[in-house]
C-alpha cells in the first residue's frame, strides 16, 4: 500500500482502498512498488501519487486487456491541464464509472487515479477510436507524408509508442512517446531532403552556440529539429525580365485583385524529441535556411512564425475563446506578402464547405495605401 504524504480520514482511506482494488482488478498492481499519495481529490473521487516505478505502472496498463487508452480531462477544473501536464491516459473497460489512470509524461513519476463520472460502459471498439483513429487525422497524414518523403524514408507509425494527443490540424501535430528515443534521433539526424543535403537543423533552447536558433526552440521540449527550406524545383539560372514601375506599384499597393502571385511552399516540419514525450508538426511558415558554408541561418519569416503560429495559434490556446483563435488571423510582413503589407482578417462565416472572410491590409512603404476585401470561397 502507498505511503500517504497527506493525512487520510477513515472515509478517504476506504475510497483509496476501493480504487487500488479496482485498479488491481483492471491489471495494474501497485503493491510492491514504491509509491505514495500526494493529493486527495473528491471531484471525482481519486488521488494523485508519485512513483519512481511509473514506467512499470504504464507497462501494466499498456498490456492489460481490461484497460485501454482514453485521453480525457478531469471533469470541471483540471489542475493538470491548468499546469500543462501531458499524460498518457487509461480507462477500465466494460464497467460503468470506470477507474481512470493518468501517467504524466512531462513530469516523470507523477500519476493520478480516479473513478470516472462516465456512467456508460467503455468498450474496446469505442476506446479504439481514440488510439486508432489518429491515423485518419489531417495532422497524422501530413506529418507521415512529409517524413516518408525524406531520404532515407521515415515510417512515422514505426516510431510511435503511445499517442498522447492529436492536434486539430498539422500545425499542432501529434504528441507521442517514442518507441525508441535514440532510434528516432538517429533517423532525424541522418535524414536528407530532395537535394541530398541534411533535412534538419538540430538545436535546443539550452544550446547557445547558435542564439537565433536557440531562441526559436524556446517552446520546444528536449531536442528540436527544424526542417531546412530549400527551393524546389531549382531557381532559374538567370534573372527574369524587369518589372515595370507601374506593375510593381499595382502589386504592392493595390487590393491584390487580378493575377495571383504564386509562392513556393514555405511550410516545414518541426520535431521536438525528448524521453518523456515528442511532438512533430508542420509550421506553415518555415524560416531556417543555410548560408554558402552550409551553416543554418534564420530569415525574417521567423517574425511571422513567432507572432502568429507560436504566440497566437499555440500559446494563447485555453486563454482566449477558440472561435477567436480559429477565425481571426494576421498578415505579418513575410515572404507570401513580399514583406510589403500588414493587416488582419476575420472569418465572418466559417462552414465545412464555405467561408466568408473580411480582410484589411495596409502597405508598409510608399504611399501607405490601405485596402479592404470581402472574400467568399467554397465547394459547390
Amino acid at each position: 500500500m502507498g505511503t500517504p504524504s497527506v493525512q487520510l480520514t477513515l472515509k478517504e482511506m476506504e475510497q483509496h482502498n476501493k480504487l487500488i482494488l479496482r485498479l488491481r482488478a483492471a491489471g495494474v498492481v501497485l503493491q510492491g512498488l514504491n509509491w505514495r499519495i500526494v493529493n486527495i481529490d473528491w471531484r471525482p473521487i481519486g488521488f494523485d501519487f508519485t512513483s519512481p516505478d511509473y514506467a512499470k505502472i504504464q507497462r501494466m496498463a499498456d498490456v492489460s486487456p481490461r484497460m485501454a487508452h482514453d485521453f480525457v480531462d478531469l471533469p470541471g477544473y483540471d489542475p493538470w491541464k491548468a499546469a500543462n501536464i501531458k499524460a498518457a491516459g487509461y480507462s477500465e473497460l466494460g464497467v460503468p464509472y470506470p477507474v481512470h489512470l493518468d501517467i504524466a509524461v512531462n513530469s516523470p513519476g507523477l500519476c493520478r487515479v480516479y473513478f470516472s463520472p462516465r456512467s456508460a460502459k467503455l468498450e474496446r471498439k469505442v476506446r479504439g477510436a481514440v488510439a486508432q483513429n489518429y491515423k485518419s487525422t489531417d495532422a497524422y497524414k501530413e506529418v507521415a507524408k512529409r517524413l516518408k518523403g525524406l531520404d532515407p524514408s521515415i515510417d512515422f507509425e514505426d516510431h510511435i509508442g503511445t499517442v498522447l494527443d492529436v492536434g486539430p490540424s498539422p500545425l499542432e501535430g501529434i504528441n507521442f512517446q517514442a518507441r525508441d528515443y535514440d532510434r528516432l534521433l538517429n533517423c532525424l539526424r541522418n535524414a536528407k531532403d530532395h537535394t541530398g543535403q541534411p533535412a534538419f537543423a538540430e538545436g535546443s533552447k539550452l544550446d547557445h552556440k547558435h542564439l537565433p536558433l536557440a531562441f526559436s526552440f524556446l517552446a520546444t521540449d528536449g531536442l528540436g529539429f527544424r526542417q531546412i527550406w530549400r527551393p524546389k524545383p531549382p531557381l532559374p539560372a538567370g534573372p527574369g525580365p524587369l518589372e515595370s514601375r507601374e506593375d510593381w506599384q499595382r502589386r504592392q499597393f493595390g487590393a491584390h485583385f487580378g493575377d495571383s502571385i504564386t509562392v513556393q511552399d514555405l511550410s516545414s516540419l518541426h520535431c521536438a524529441v525528448s524521453k518523456t514525450g515528442c511532438n512533430i508538426h508542420v509550421d506553415n511558415q518555415g524560416f531556417v535556411m543555410v548560408d554558402a558554408n552550409g551553416k543554418p541561418i534564420l530569415d525574417l519569416n521567423m517574425v511571422r512564425h513567432t507572432l502568429v503560429e507560436l504566440f497566437w495559434k499555440t500559446m494563447l490556446q485555453g486563454k482566449l475563446p477558440l472561435w477567436a483563435l480559429n477565425r481571426i488571423s494576421f498578415d505579418i510582413p513575410s515572404t507570401p506578402t513580399e514583406f510589403s503589407r500588414a493587416g488582419v482578417s476575420v472569418d465572418l462565416i466559417q462552414g465545412k464547405k464555405y467561408k466568408l472572410t473580411l480582410r484589411g491590409t495596409c502597405a508598409m512603404g510608399g504611399d501607405f495605401a490601405a485596402s479592404g476585401t470581402l472574400t467568399f470561397s467554397g465547394q459547390f
